[in-house]
C-alpha cells in the first residue's frame, strides 16, 4: 500500500484528484493548507506528497525542509498551475523530488512517477537520474576540476574570481565556446561545470545532451541571462543540478548550490 498526502487549498483541484487518483493500492489523505500538511506528514508518514506551491500564507516550497525532517523517506512532488523560473530554482534548491503542472496531473502520470520513484530507491539514485537513465556518482565524491563555459568574458572573470575566493585548491578552467571545452574534456573531464545557456556555437541544451551521451557524469549548473521556466524544466529533466539567472542575486544562489555540494 502506497500512502499519499495531497495538499492543496484549491477545492476544485482536490475534487479532481479525489476522482482521478483512485487505486486499490493507494491510500489518499487530503489537506487544505501547508500547516495541516506538515501535521499529516508528521503523524501519517506518507510515501509520496503532492504539494501545492501556492498557499495563502506561505509557499509550499517553504515547508519542504519540515516535511523532509518529519518523513525523510517521502517523495515530494510540487504542483502548480504554472511555475516561474525563480520558483523552479527554489524547488531544486530545497531538494523537492519533482514538480508537475496541475493540468498534466492524471492517474497515468502519477503511476509513472510511482514507478520511477521505486526504481530510484532500488538503484539508490535521484529521480532525475532515473528519468534520463543516467548513473550519477556519489554526492560526496570529491570535486577537484571545475570548468566555466561562458562567452561573456567579463562575467566569466567575475565567476572565476568568486569561485577562487570561495573554494580552495580547485582547478578552474574557462572556455568561451563549447568547441574548446569539449576539446579540453578529451584530456581532462571536469567534475563540475558552470554552463552559459547561450554560446556562440550552440546552446546549453545541446551541450548537456552531448555530455549525457558520453561516459562522463559531471555536476552541471547553468548560469544564464535567459529567464525561461520551460528551458529550466527541460534542463532539470536532463539531470542539470541547477539554473541560476544572471541577476543581482546570482552569488547568493551560487553559494547555496556550493553548500549542497558540501564545499
Amino acid at each position: 500500500m502506497i500512502n499519499f498526502l495531497v495538499a492543496d487549498d484549491d477545492e476544485l483541484c482536490i475534487q479532481k484528484l479525489r476522482t482521478e487518483l483512485v487505486d486499490p493500492n493507494w491510500k489518499m489523505t487530503f489537506s487544505h493548507s501547508a500547516e495541516n500538511a506538515v501535521f499529516h506528514a508528521r503523524t501519517l508518514k506518507p510515501d509520496i506528497i503532492l504539494l501545492d506551491n501556492h498557499f495563502p500564507k506561505l509557499d509550499g516550497v517553504d515547508v519542504i525542509p519540515l516535511l523532509k525532517e518529519y518523513c525523510p523517506k517521502a517523495k515530494i512532488v510540487m504542483m502548480s498551475s504554472f511555475f516561474t523560473l525563480k520558483e523552479i530554482e527554489k524547488i531544486i534548491l530545497n531538494q523537492a523530488d519533482h514538480f508537475i503542472l496541475k493540468p498534466e496531473l492524471s492517474k497515468e502520470k502519477v503511476l509513472n512517477l510511482v514507478n520511477l520513484f521505486e526504481i530510484s530507491d532500488k538503484k539508490g539514485v535521484s529521480f532525475w537520474t532515473v528519468l534520463k537513465n543516467l548513473t550519477s556518482s556519489s554526492e560526496e565524491e570529491d570535486i577537484e576540476n571545475i570548468a566555466i563555459v561562458e562567452d561573456d568574458e567579463i562575467f566569466s572573470f567575475n565567476l572565476q574570481w568568486f569561485l577562487d575566493k570561495e573554494l580552495s585548491k580547485k582547478v578552474i578552467n574557462t572556455f568561451t565556446d563549447q568547441t574548446s571545452f569539449f576539446e579540453y574534456s578529451k584530456k581532462s573531464k571536469p567534475d563540475l561545470i558552470f554552463l552559459d545557456f547561450n554560446l556562440g556555437d550552440g546552446n546549453g541544451l545541446d551541450v548537456v545532451k552531448k555530455i549525457n551521451s558520453m561516459d562522463w557524469k559531471p555536476k552541471i549548473i547553468v548560469v544564464s541571462a535567459q529567464e525561461d521556466a520551460e528551458i529550466a524544466a527541460q534542463l532539470a529533466n536532463l539531470g542539470v543540478m541547477g539554473y541560476i539567472v544572471k541577476d543581482h542575486e546570482w552569488k547568493k544562489y551560487l553559494i547555496e548550490y556550493l553548500s549542497i555540494l558540501s564545499f
